[in-house]
């Protein structure tokens, strides 16, 4: 990460991979005999799902599915970014915008409307403007009509390439069947428009997208496929004094006390302290969060707005030393690209200890406790990436571009294309989160160091037993 970065350190890393290459058995054509078999073989029933199209992101929306994922706690995840099992069980916040003709009607039942004529649509915005949530909370309620719902989450699963297969299987549903695709400029995601082609001028299925509007605007100017042109644009509005009555409605009430802000400061702080629409919302959603969290409430030195939650972070970490400062980045850069922060990533970087205290300061800014059903293993729940863009961005401003580098945008899906750079600070949205028991913070700690008779720690990071050196 430090473009300076000592030899020596290289060559001991080099040392530790070769060492577990050596030690390891090779077992990639066993493994991708596997997929090659799981893509061949047909559905178990009729109806089911093709396993290709699964194994490319796709889930078909049912009770059990999205009771299985988990949700975290409301104010987690207003920072983490809302699942949609946590849009069923309501986390996410009402938002409307007014009307041409002076009326005010909420985003969702607006664009639920436009599908529901059959008008397939794309939602463009800002990082950090809501466009994700809207989308859950569109097809949780067209769930909950009971019409087929097929959702592809930003950063999931393989490249979509199965058209011939999701056409085959949609042909067949019952009801108005509706397709939701996040990021769809997104390499691993853009055929969606080719099997949005396949149904020109069928009303029985209905697509939804959604894109970042630097990057939609970007692909328009790029690809002149007529399809594009037809895909009607819904633009997430800019935050609203009616937004922050909302949050600050909805926050007390959780937190079972009044916060001492009114929706009008709150407006006026985030705009004022942000300058723009650019993640707006989530900086506001951020503010209200870490205000209402209980921790928050508990501790004066506490920080609640997102630039100066970056700052505290940062500075933290540098107090300690530079091997916490490449774990931030490296987890800030896998957040952004829609890696999951995996504890082979992690633990990579440096010696145990000093990881785990990195660790420990990301807790509660960047890392959040799992929220997965009981029986899940996977990273932990993440921060939304317009933080981890911020915090990027203050990492290059204070230690300067030699010292710390921006992700390469062609480092995944989710890096590519030219993305916009909020001046605010989904969880990417991984197929399999962590379980509810884990928790940020190092479990086995004795005198501020880690500790374990077993020769690992279990870190929340990953839910699991840090390795040794």
């Amino acid at each position: 990460m430090y473009e300076h970065t000592e030899p020596e350190s290289v060559a001991r890393i080099a040392r530790r991979i070769d060492g577990r290459v050596a030690d390891s058995t090779d077992r990639t054509d066993d493994l991708a005999a596997l997929r090659d078999e799981r893509r061949a073989r047909p559905p178990e029933r009729d109806g089911e799902l093709p396993a290709a199209v699964e194994a490319e992101g796709f889930v078909e929306l049912d009770d059990g599915l999205v009771e299985r994922r988990g949700h975290a706690p409301m104010l987690v995840s207003w920072r983490t970014g809302v699942s949609l099992s946590g849009v069923r069980h309501g986390n996410d916040v009402v938002r409307s915008r007014y009307r041409d003709d002076g009326s005010r009607v909420e985003l969702a039942a607006e664009l639920a409307e436009r599908l529901r004529e059959g008008r397939d649509t794309v939602v463009v915005g800002e990082p950090g403007s809501g466009k994700s949530t809207l989308c859950k909370r569109v097809a949780a309620d067209w769930h909950a009509a009971g019409d087929p719902v097929f959702y592809r989450a930003s950063g999931t699963g393989d490249a979509f390439a199965s058209v011939v297969e999701l056409r085959r299987h949609l042909t067949r549903c019952e009801g108005h069947v509706l397709v939701v695709v996040e990021d769809v400029v997104d390499p691993g995601a853009r055929r969606a428009v080719d099997l949005r082609r396949e149904f020109a001028g069928d009303d029985r299925v209905t697509f939804l997208f959604d894109a970042r509007e630097r990057e939609w605007r970007d692909a328009a100017a790029r690809d002149d496929a007529p399809e594009r042109a037809t895909l009607e644009e819904y633009a997430m509005p800019s935050l609203s004094v009616a937004d922050c009555e909302r949050l600050l409605e909805r926050a007390e009430a959780d937190a079972g006390t009044a916060l001492g802000l009114d929706a009008r400061a709150l407006y006026d702080a985030v705009r004022d302290a942000e300058g723009g629409d650019v993640g707006a919302f989530y900086v506001a959603v951020h503010r209200v969060a870490r205000l209402a969290d209980p921790l928050s409430v508990a501790d004066p030195e506490a920080t609640t707005t997102l630039s100066a939650s970056v700052r505290d972070t940062f500075e933290r970490l540098r107090s300690r030393s530079r091997t916490a400062m490449d774990v931030a980045v490296l987890a800030n850069v896998l957040n952004v690209c829609g890696i999951p922060v995996a504890p082979s990533l992690v633990y990579a970087v440096g010696d145990e200890e000093l990881v785990t205290e990195a660790v420990d300061v990301l807790a509660g800014a960047a890392l959040f406790p799992a929220s997965a059903a009981p029986g899940l293993d996977a990273p932990p729940e993440t921060v939304h990436e317009a933080w981890s863009y911020a915090f990027l961005d203050h990492v290059v401003e204070r230690l300067g571009r030699r010292g710390r580098a921006r992700p390469s945008r062609g480092s995944s899906g989710r890096c590519s294309g030219s993305r916009p750079r909020p001046t605010g600070g989904r969880r990417p949205a991984s197929g399999r989160r962590p379980t509810r028991s884990s928790t940020v913070s190092t479990t086995t700690r004795r005198g501020g160091r880690p500790s374990s008779s077993s020769g690992s720690s279990t870190n929340s990071v990953t839910g699991r037993g840090s390795p040794r050196s």
